[in-house]
This record gives C-alpha cells, sequence and structure tokens, in this order.
C-alpha cells in the first residue's frame, strides 16, 4: 500500500525574508494520520528555509518521500526527499 497526501504550505525565505508558497507531496506506505502533517508543516513553516531543505526537515519529521514545488523569483523548483527518490 502507498499513501499520497498533498498540500500546501508557506515558508520564508532565509535570503531575502519573504513568503513562498510551496506544494507538497508526502508518499508513505505507512498511514500517517493528517494531525501529523499538519504539526510537521506548521513547524517547518514557522522557520526561514530554503525550499530544498525544508523537504529534508518535512521528510526527517514525517518519515516519508517528500516532493516540493515552489516557485522563487521566477525559477520554478521540484525538490524530493527521502527513500523513494
Amino acid at each position: 500500500m502507498v499513501n499520497i497526501y498533498e498540500f500546501e504550505f508557506e515558508c520564508l525565505c532565509p535570503a531575502d525574508r519573504r513568503p513562498n508558497v510551496h506544494k507538497a507531496m508526502v508518499v508513505s506506505e505507512r498511514c500517517i494520520p493528517v494531525e501529523e502533517i499538519n504539526a510537521a508543516a506548521k513547524e517547518v513553516s514557522e522557520m526561514a528555509i530554503y525550499q530544498e531543505h525544508a523537504g529534508v526537515e518535512l521528510g526527517r519529521r514525517l518519515r516519508a518521500t517528500i516532493k516540493l514545488v515552489g516557485t522563487h523569483d521566477g525559477i520554478k523548483i521540484t525538490s524530493w526527499y527521502g527513500p523513494s527518490c
């Protein structure tokens, strides 16, 4: 069984302190309660963090594969983190 959870969240860019919106996909063979996903996203969204590192933080907290897609200064960034990459 594979579970896929999708949501959006915001982080502050550490370089210019502007908020960036990220589309996230969490892929896991285990069931992850949505409350756990929301809590992890809230923790990461309170950091000033680059998207590439935000995926790592979410993946560690949720023990899952993470795909993040976002745009910053006109450049679309897609980041994967986790064992299924």
